[in-house]
This record gives structure tokens, sequence and C-alpha cells, in this order.
């Protein structure tokens, strides 16, 4: 072989690796244009399951205190709520600190108690407990509320914030909170 068939060889497989690698680089190109955002969506998605559970647990722990016997004046009552409470944090953070819910330099630490409401994770969201009449034997009309549980985030810093909203109402035959609804959300990602 000459030495110009050499070089025209030569240059030739050259020209096919740089096509190789245009054509590679136009692939990877269009998988992490896609790739990219729906990661990052996900990873803000998940930031926000957070309220939904958080918002579970406190459902759980005042179903708990109204199905059980309080002890009030004396007397044992049943179907009880406890104050307001929230919110705690004051203000939702957008990196997630540890904040304890039965610090007693918080007025509402007993309310957050009675509800064994508490995270073992640092929260984003700033939590709310507001029954619409705090007492016992607590019963509500059919289609209105007892009590709204909300959590209310900034995720990401720009002052607009994420509500989540969960109520339930005193059922009128059972010592029982059932939920009214759905779980409301406005500005899920801000």
């Amino acid at each position: 072989m000459s030495r110009a068939e050499r070089a025209r060889a030569r240059r030739s497989r050259e020209g096919n690796t740089l096509l190789y690698f245009a054509i590679a680089f136009c692939i990877g190109g269009s998988v992490l244009a896609v790739a990219v955002p729906a990661f990052l969506r996900e990873v803000r998605l998940s930031k926000t399951t957070e309220a939904a559970e958080m918002l579970q647990t406190m459902h759980l722990g005042a179903s708990a205190y109204f199905a059980s016997t309080q002890s009030v004046e004396g007397m044992e009552r049943r179907r009880c709520l406890p104050s307001a409470a929230g919110p705690v944090p004051e203000r939702p953070r957008v990196e997630a600190r540890t904040t304890d819910f039965f610090d007693q330099r918080l007025h509402d630490a007993p309310t957050w108690r009675v509800l064994s409401f508490r995270s073992e994770r640092p929260v984003r969201f700033s939590y709310r407990f507001e029954p619409v009449q705090a007492g016992c034997e607590l019963r509500t009309p059919e289609h209105t509320y007892a009590v709204t549980y909300s959590a209310e985030g900034d995720l990401d810093g720009d002052g607009v914030r994420s509500r989540f909203e969960r109520r339930d109402a005193a059922s009128s035959t059972d010592d029982v909170l059932v939920p009214v609804g759905i779980l409301y959300v406005r500005d899920r990602m801000e």
C-alpha cells in the first residue's frame, strides 16, 4: 500500500470516528435533556411527601385522642379535641431542620404532646392543628368539619408557599374522626 493510500485510509477512519462521536454526543444530549428535568421534578416532588405523611400522623394522633377517655374536671369525657397549635416551626424552611414540637418554650407544646405529634426527621414545612372547637363531647353536623390539619412550605425560597390541608369531622354515631373530602393541595411544587 502506498503512502497516499495509507493517508487516505487513516483520514477515512478518523472521519468515521468523528461521525460516531457526533452521533453519540447527540444521543447523550437528548437523553440528558429528558432525564435531568424529570430527575429535578422528582427531587422536588419527594420534598412534598413529608407534608402528606405528617398530616396523616397528626390525623392518627387526633383520632386516638378523640376516641380515648379523658378526665376533665374530675369527670370521664370522650370525643375530645385539644386546643389549636401551630404553626411550628413558625416559618417554613427551604432546607429541612430538626424541630422539637414538645419544646417547653412553645405555648402549644401540650397540644402536640397529647396528639403524639413530632418528627424524628428534619422538617421543611410548618404545621398547624386547628379544631373548630376544643373540648369534649364534640359532634359535627353532616358535611361540616371538626378539625383542620395543615402544612405550609416554601420549597425553593421564592416566597410562594405550598399548602397541604386535611379536614376531619366528628362522627355523629361513633367516637371517631372521619376524613372530610380529600387532601387539599395548593401550589404543590410552587
